[in-house]
């Protein structure tokens, strides 16, 4: 029988529900207790026109599985607690859609006020 978890997060407003698998999954795995960690990848399905992988700090790691739904670029920075700074654009949006870990739901209107971002 799997283990299940529910969890609520008044915060986020997002309720998360986790299924235990047993055995060794190839996945992305976050370590809370370093600054920064690589996503695994698979060499038997990347390709060489895909983007380089950086290491990414847990703040990043957090923003990508957020953006497993499409999220504005101000949602995403609500979450992880800057205010809605060009700069902070920069450094939270914009470097991820450019290292190739987000997309934007518009990009022939990269200024869209109804832009959007999700997890490549």
């Amino acid at each position: 029988m799997s283990k299940v978890e529910f969890k609520n997060d008044e915060r986020t407003h997002e309720f998360l529900i986790t299924i235990a698998r047993k055995g060794n999954l190839d996945t992305i795995q976050a370590n809370s207790d370093t600054d920064l960690d690589t996503i695994r990848t698979n060499p038997d399905t990347d390709l060489d026109t895909s983007p380089q992988r950086r290491k990414l700090t847990n703040k990043e790691k957090d923003i990508i599985q957020f953006c497993s739904v499409p999220r504005s670029a101000k949602e995403i920075l609500n979450r992880v607690g800057v205010s809605s700074h060009t700069k902070n654009r920069e450094k939270y949006v914009t470097s991820l859609v450019e290292a190739g870990y987000l997309e934007m739901t518009n990009p022939d209107n990269p200024n869209a006020s109804n832009q959007k971002y999700r997890k490549k």
